[in-house]
C-alpha cells in the first residue's frame, strides 16, 4: 500500500490529540494497518505562563519532519497531530511529504468551547486556542472537516476512516470472499472458483511443481479449488489465496491443512508462490503470518511442514519463520520426506524475545510519554509484524483482560497492568498505566520516558495529577494474543 499521511489540523483545545489516539485504534482494529502519531505536543513545551508563537512552531518543524519520516521509514502510516498557523510551516510539511497519499483533516470546534476546554485544562497559556483558531492555515481547502463539538471523538474518528480507508477496504474484499488475514504487503482470502486461471499459473508450472510428484492439468487445479474450499466449510481453514494489497492480484496460496505425516494427521503449513514473484519474500511474509493465525486461532501445540527432501527453497522457508528439523522418512511420493516443525512455545518465546529487545532500543525515549499502551502494544506489534487488539487505554485494556488477570511477580512477557488518573481535558481520568515485564521482577514502560523499574517500586512514581499507579497484576502474552476484535 502506498505510504499514507493524515494530517489532523486545528487550534489547541479541539481535541485533535484525542481524536488521533482513537483514530490511530480504530484503523488498526478495522484495516490491520499500523499507524503512528506524531505530535506537535511532542517538540514544543507547553506553559501556562507562556504563549506559544509561529516562529516556535516553524523552530521545531524539522524534527516534527524527521520524526514523521522516520515512522514512515518503518513502514507504518503516520497520523499528524498539529497547529499549523502559517503558509511558510504549511508548505514546509506538504513538500517533505510530497511522494505520500497525504489527507488534510480539519478539526474545529465553536470558539468558546475552545475557551472553555482550554480553561479546564490548566496546562497552557489562556488564549492559545483563540489565537491559534484565528490564525490557522489553511482556512480552506481541506479533505475532511469533522466538529468536536458537534460529534463525539469515537463519530469523527468513524467519518475520517470511512472517508480514507473505505476504498481500502472494498479493494481489499475481491467478489466479497473473506479476508482471513494481512501482513504489509499481502492479503489471504478464500480461494473461489474465479481463481482458476490464476492458480493454473502456479500450479501447472514445471518449474515450481517439479518437487511435487506431478505438475497439475486443469481439473487437478479445479480440484484443488473445490478441496480447499470444501476445507473451509469443514475444517474452519485450508490453503487461502495470496493476493497482493496493491493490486489484488492473486500471486499464488498459502494456509493450513491436516497432512499425513508418517502416519499422522497433523497441522501442516504449505505455500506456492507464483514464479515471476518468488525471491521477493513473499513465501516467508505469508507463511509467517498462517503461523501467527495457527497459533492464535486454533488449538494445535506444534505446526508443521513438508515436502521432498530435495526442495530446499521451502526448507529454508519453513526455517526463516523459526521451524527446525524435525525428521526424515521415506515414503512413496516423495522419496524421502522432510519434515519441519515449530511448537507453540517456541513461538512465543520468540514473540517475546522480539517484543523486549524492540522495547530495550527505546530506554530513554521520551515519545512514548503519556501513551504507556501504545509503547507496549508496537513493542510487540512492530517486532513480530502482528496485531493485537486491546483498548482505547490501558486501563481498558486491563478490563478486556480481566479474565487472565494473575497478582504477584509478572512472567517474563507479560503485560502487566496499574490504576492511575490522568490528566485529560475533562479533568483526571483513570487511563491507567501498563508496561512489559522483564521475568525478573523488573518492568519496562513508559513514564516520563521508556524505564525499566522494579514493578512494586513503579506504584511510588507520581504521575501529573499528583496520583500513584496502582498495581493490579499481569496478564501472559498468550491471552493478549488471544484477544478478538
Amino acid at each position: 500500500m502506498e505510504q499514507s499521511v493524515i494530517i489532523l489540523n486545528g487550534p489547541s483545545s479541539s481535541g485533535k490529540s484525542t481524536l488521533a489516539r482513537a483514530l490511530r485504534n480504530l484503523i488498526k482494529k478495522k484495516s490491520g494497518y499500523l499507524y503512528e502519531i506524531v505530535s506537535i505536543d511532542d517538540f514544543l513545551k507547553m506553559s501556562v505562563d507562556e504563549a506559544i508563537y509561529e516562529d516556535d512552531v516553524f523552530e521545531i518543524s524539522p524534527a516534527l519532519l524527521e520524526a514523521v519520516l522516520s515512522a514512515l521509514r518503518t513502514g507504518s502510516g503516520v497520523i499528524i497531530d498539529h497547529v499549523i498557523t502559517s503558509k511558510r510551516i504549511f508548505d514546509g510539511l506538504v513538500e517533505s511529504l510530497g511522494d505520500c497519499n497525504m489527507k488534510l483533516i480539519h478539526v474545529t470546534c465553536p470558539r468558546k468551547i475552545l475557551q472553555a476546554r482550554e480553561a479546564e485544562r490548566r496546562d497552557r497559556c489562556l488564549g492559545s486556542a483563540e489565537a491559534s483558531d484565528e490564525y490557522l492555515f489553511p482556512k480552506d481547502g481541506y479533505d475532511l472537516t469533522v466538529d468536536t463539538h458537534a460529534m463525539s471523538t469515537e463519530e469523527c474518528a468513524e467519518q475520517i476512516f470511512i472517508f480514507f480507508f473505505d476504498k481500502l477496504e472494498k479493494n481489499c474484499d475481491p467478489d466479497k470472499t473473506e479476508v482471513i488475514l494481512k501482513t504489509e504487503r499481502l492479503f489471504l482470502r478464500e480461494m473461489n472458483t474465479d481463481d482458476f486461471d490464476e492458480l493454473y499459473r502456479v500450479l501447472a508450472d514445471t518449474n515450481i511443481m517439479q518437487h511435487y510428484p506431478y505438475v497439475f492439468d486443469e481439473k487437478r487445479v479445479r480440484e484443488w479449488i473445490e478441496r480447499n474450499m470444501d476445507r473451509y466449510r469443514e475444517d474452519g481453514f485450508g490453503l487461502w489465496a495470496v493476493c497482493l494489497k496493491d493490486t489484488s492480484e492473486m500471486i499464488g496460496d498459502c494456509g493450513l491443512t491436516l497432512q499425513n505425516i508418517k502416519g499422522e494427521m497433523l497441522p501442516e503449513i504449505g505455500y506456492h508462490i507464483r514464479r515471476d514473484f518468488q525471491r521477493k519474500g513473499y513465501a516467508k511474509e505469508a507463511s509467517r503470518a498462517v503461523m501467527d493465525w495457527v497459533f492464535r486461532n486454533t488449538d494445535y501445540p506444534t505446526l508443521y511442514s513438508y515436502c521432498k527432501y530435495t526442495n530446499i527453497p521451502s526448507i529454508r522457508t519453513a526455517e526463516s519463520i523459526g521451524m527446525r528439523f524435525a525428521c526424515e522418512y521415506p515414503d512413496n511420493a516423495n522419496g524421502i520426506t522432510h519434515v519441519s516443525v515449530i511448537s507453540k512455545e517456541d513461538w512465543l518465546n520468540e514473540l517475546t524475545e522480539h517484543m523486549i529487545l524492540r522495547a530495550k532500543d527505546k530506554l530513554g525515549n521520551s515519545d512514548y510519554t503519556g501513551w504507556c499502551l501504545s509503547f507496549i502494544e508496537d513493542a510487540l506489534e512492530k517486532s513480530n509484524g502482528i496485531e493485537i487488539f486491546g483498548g482505547d487505554s490501558a486501563k481498558e485494556s486491563c478490563e478486556m483482560y480481566k479474565d487472565a488477570l494473575i497478582g504477584g511477580a509478572p512472567e517474563r512477557g507479560a503485560f502487566v497492568f496499574y490504576d492511575c488518573l490522568c490528566p485529560s481535558e475533562n479533568g483526571p481520568v483513570n487511563w491507567g498505566h501498563c508496561g512489559i515485564s522483564l521475568g525478573d521482577g523488573n518492568i519496562i514502560h513508559a513514564w516520563d520516558k521508556v524505564r525499566i523499574d522494579d514493578y512494586l517500586e513503579i506504584e511510588k512514581l507520581t504521575a501529573l495529577t499528583g496520583d500513584h499507579p496502582s498495581y493490579l497484576g499481569w496478564v501472559p502474552l498468550e491471552r493478549v494474543l488471544n484477544q478478538k476484535p
